[in-house]
C-alpha cells in the first residue's frame, strides 16, 4: 500500500510540473512578468547598441537615448532610440558608411518608418553580430533626426 501511495504521491507531482510548466508563458504575458534571462541578455545588448551606435552619433542630442528591453511578448530584442536636434539624416548615418556599413533598402526602412516619416538606413556588424540603424526625419517635426537601432539577428530576438 505505501509503494502504491509513493507512486501516486509522484505521478501527482510530475502532472502539477507539467501543468505548471505548460501555463509559465501565458502567465507571465498576462501579468506582464518579463522574462529574467530575456532581461538579462537585454541589458548586455542595450550595453553594445549605446557605446557602438549612439556614441557614434552627432552630439546634439535632445533628452536621454531611449533603452528598450523587447522582452515583453512577444519577445523582439533590444533597441535604443536617439532624437538629434539640428543633424540631418546624412549626418546620422556618416560615422556608419564611413566604416563601410552598407545602406538598407527603402522596403525596408518604410517597415520602421512612423507614418509622413522619410529616411535611410545601414546595416553593419558589431561584435561579429548585424546591426541596423535607421535615421528618420518628419516634415512635422523640421529639424529633428529619429535614429533607431537594434541587432538583426536571431541570438537577439529568437527566430521569426
Amino acid at each position: 500500500m505505501a509503494l502504491s501511495t509513493i507512486a501516486g504521491f509522484a505521478v501527482l507531482i510530475a502532472i502539477g510540473y507539467l501543468l505548471v510548466g505548460a501555463v509559465k508563458a501565458p502567465m507571465r504575458e498576462m501579468f506582464g512578468i518579463l522574462d529574467p534571462s530575456c532581461v538579462t541578455k537585454s541589458n548586455a545588448d542595450l550595453e553594445k547598441l549605446v557605446a557602438s551606435v549612439a556614441d557614434r552619433l552627432p552630439s546634439r542630442r535632445i533628452g536621454l537615448i531611449d533603452a528598450y528591453s523587447g522582452c515583453d511578448p512577444p519577445e523582439v530584442g533590444a533597441w535604443i532610440q536617439v532624437k538629434l536636434s539640428g543633424a540631418s539624416i546624412d549626418d546620422s548615418l556618416n560615422p556608419f558608411r564611413s566604416e563601410g556599413w552598407s545602406t538598407l533598402s527603402g522596403r525596408e526602412i518604410s517597415e520602421v518608418a512612423y507614418p509622413g516619416e522619410t529616411g535611410s538606413a545601414v546595416t553593419g556588424f558589431i561584435d561579429g553580430r548585424p546591426v541596423n540603424v535607421y535615421a528618420l526625419a518628419s516634415e512635422r517635426a523640421k529639424g529633428l533626426v529619429r535614429v533607431v537601432a537594434w541587432f538583426d539577428d536571431e541570438d537577439a530576438h529568437g527566430a521569426q
